[in-house]
């Protein structure tokens, strides 16, 4: 595949083939370029995050969000959808798990007040003295970072966590 440019020299959008475990397409979008207000608003010296534990651990990179980094293997944007979420958690074969069993790998799942899932992330470390994991997320377009959960700008006091613990069809099949 080759990116084509507008006549400004932009790179076009473009979209890949992502399906979840049972065969359902998964809605796209792999935007290659910022606007001048993007990457304005991406660098922040004084980032109040950072000082509260949060590691920025990558450069800013517009293809891929939060969704795209835990379901997407950061190549694209994931839909940000209910519909598009619920279906990759259930047809991937994800299962709810309480905060106390966690461990690294498994997803960690942001809603906002209205129930609405709002950011994923991937959970890398559960050795917090406090039981607080820490989590690699992707904030928007901008910056890949670990941090602990409620160290970011989404929020958090409405979290979730599923493993990915069906592996097979026909265990995903057997939905309780």
């Amino acid at each position: 595949m080759y990116l084509i440019f507008d006549a400004a020299g932009v790179p076009q959008h473009t979209q890949i083939e992502l399906r979840t475990r049972l065969n359902q397409k998964i809605n796209n979008l792999q935007p290659w370029s910022y606007s001048h207000f993007e990457w304005n608003t991406l660098y922040d010296p004084n980032n109040a995050y950072e000082k509260a534990g949060a590691e920025r651990v990558s450069e800013a990179c517009p293809v891929y969000n939060c969704h795209g980094l835990t379901f997407g293997s950061r190549r694209t944007q994931v839909e940000n959808s209910e519909a598009t979420l619920h279906m990759i958690l259930e047809d991937d074969g994800f299962e709810r798990i309480n905060q106390g069993l966690v461990k690294p790998g498994d997803v960690v799942v942001y809603y906002d007040d209205g129930g609405r899932i709002e950011h994923t992330g991937i959970v890398v470390r559960t050795d917090d003295k406090f039981g607080v994991p820490k989590i690699w997320s992707k904030w928007g377009k901008g910056f890949e970072w670990i941090h602990p959960v409620p160290v970011c700008p989404f929020n958090s006091s409405t979290v979730q966590y599923y493993r990915l613990s069906k592996w097979k069809p026909e265990e995903i099949l057997k939905r309780n």
